[in-house]
């Protein structure tokens, strides 16, 4: 019995990280089907956080099969390209939200409009 070879100890540590991304992976997925089939749609600041995750998921996915096809797979390309879509949702989404937050605020804070 000798010591663990460099190559082992490697093998281990990808392993060990693939099994670490994949449980993350099934947390976000899970969390994703639940707040898409419990969530109100109509709240401008969960589907941010919706599309985050699903951006979130996305990326990891891309990731996986980008590291199972070292040729570049077009599968990891395409995961990607929905990633960035999703991100970008994510943005259009969070801004609505922080522009009608804000507007509220105005409103809740101007003064009662005395009667006529």
């Amino acid at each position: 019995m000798g010591f663990p070879t460099v190559t082992s100890t490697r093998e281990r540590a990808v392993t060990e990280q693939a099994q670490a991304v994949a449980s993350t992976t099934r947390l976000i997925a899970a969390t994703l089907d639940e707040l898409m089939n419990s969530s109100d749609r109509g709240d401008a600041l969960r589907e941010a956080g919706i599309a985050a995750l699903e951006a979130a998921l996305l990326i990891a996915t891309a990731s996986d099969r980008a590291r199972q096809d070292r040729s570049g797979g077009q599968e990891a390309i395409r995961l990607a390209r929905e990633a960035l879509a999703s991100a970008r949702a994510a943005v259009v989404a969070t801004t609505c939200a922080v522009r009608a937050l804000h507007s509220a605020g105005r409103h809740d804070a101007a003064p009662p409009v005395p009667p006529s």
